[in-house]
């Protein structure tokens, strides 16, 4: 309350009356006082959550109506897992500030499982089946490629590799801390195992240019290895999985010039 006050300019008591007057108008609680702390309830989370948004919403109100008929510009929140952040969202974003150098981007590193972030203008993510599409709009923007990548010394130390059964016997390095997993080839799904597993995509990718084994990984994410001929390719005239990315941003009656122009970039920049 004391920190909340300084920001506003009130005094501590000030703020106190207005949080109680909230909660006698909305009939709900908002907060949990106890002695050493105060904590959001279930409605009051809600509410803040909500309140961000319309807090959002106002400011990119502002932005658009005082640059009318000028440059977009503004803050723009993107939200998405870290290897997408590093080795996509990052090249994207600077390549859209060239074209729009008014528009500051925020980029949030986010868990798969916080995602959407309900104070972010655009959230990526993998599709969320049945979401509160009330809240949200969401929109497949590529799909990430799975294809099976070792270092070429790695390739060297080993005989060629021309079937999928014969991935099983090399060491596999693998996303999750289960004791195996499960890999689709063409037709095949492969059980395999290895002496390195991370939750960790960069930790992985690092691993199999490293040479530790064989890694299953997006094409996508891994171009830049591959260009630079610390990866190469096993099997590539098999199908791997198909990932569909989606970008998830809040259902306005009117969207933020800034969350469509970048909207649009990113699509015309995957075609």
């Amino acid at each position: 309350m004391s920190k909340a006050g300084q920001q506003l300019g009130l005094s501590p008591s000030v703020v106190t009356k207005r949080i109680a007057w909230l909660e006698d108008k909305l009939g709900v609680q908002l907060l949990m006082r106890t002695t050493r702390q105060l904590a959001l309830t279930e409605a009051g989370s809600l509410f803040y959550k909500q309140s961000l948004q319309l807090s959002h919403q106002w400011q990119s109100l502002l932005d658009e109506t005082a640059g009318s008929g000028q440059l977009s510009k503004g803050k723009l929140r993107i939200a998405a897992p870290q290897p997408l952040t590093n080795r996509i969202l990052v090249q994207r974003c600077k390549e859209f500030q060239q074209l729009f150098p008014n528009i500051e981007i925020e980029l949030e590193v986010a868990h798969y499982q916080d995602l959407p972030l309900s104070h972010a203008d655009i959230s990526f993510c993998a599709e969320l089946p049945g979401f509160n599409s009330c809240s949200y709009i969401g929109q497949k923007v590529f799909d990430m490629h799975y294809q099976l990548y070792a270092s070429p010394e790695y390739i060297k130390q080993h005989e060629p590799i021309t079937s999928s059964k014969q991935i099983s016997e090399h060491n596999c390095l693998y996303f999750g801390l289960e004791s195996k997993a499960s890999w689709q080839l063409g037709a095949d799904s492969i059980t395999v195992e290895g002496t390195m597993k991370t939750n960790n995509t960069e930790v992985l990718i690092t691993a199999a240019t490293l040479g530790q084994g064989i890694a299953y990984l997006p094409s996508e994410l891994v171009q830049d290895e591959v260009d630079k001929g610390l990866l190469v390719s096993i099997l590539s005239d098999l199908q791997g999985d198909l990932t569909p990315t989606y970008i998830y941003f809040p259902k306005l009656d009117h969207m933020p010039q800034k969350v469509r122009l970048f909207i649009d970039f990113f699509k015309n920049s995957f075609q």
